[in-house]
């Protein structure tokens, strides 16, 4: 039993009331920063650089229109998971010519870390400029 001297805001369980839970669900992700590929080589061919930001920016219209703000959109925040058969715990490089690496159509670019996210209403409510 709790004692309610020590923790005034805090009320034991009754049988009768319906308890709810808050359940984070996260994918496993074997992914790399998509700024391991391009520090490493010295860049992204055109046609990748195209693919990942159609996917990114696919990703921010949906975040969008569920009411949130990413606000910490950068390099340290993409990662590129491999699709399909290429699901492994092997790195896997991106080429960069038609001989060398995996080809980018190998991955697909997902925006990562939240903790800055919010709801437009949060951000209506205060100081944070967008």
């Amino acid at each position: 039993m709790v004692n309610p001297e020590v923790h005034g805001y805090l009320v034991d369980e009754h049988h009768s009331l319906m308890r709810t839970w808050e359940i984070l669900s996260l994918q496993p992700c074997l992914a790399d920063l998509i700024k391991d590929h391009y520090s490493d080589d010295g860049g992204l061919l055109e046609s990748d650089v195209k693919a990942f930001a159609k996917s990114i920016l696919l990703d921010l219209e949906y975040i969008h229109k569920k009411g949130y703000a990413h606000l910490d959109i950068n390099p340290d925040n993409i990662v590129l998971v491999p699709r399909g058969d290429h699901y492994s715990s092997k790195k896997m490089k991106i080429k960069r010519s038609a001989n060398s690496g995996a080809s980018a159509d190998d991955f697909v670019a997902k925006i990562a870390d939240f903790a800055t996210a919010k709801s437009f209403n949060q951000i209506l409510k205060s100081d944070i400029v967008v």
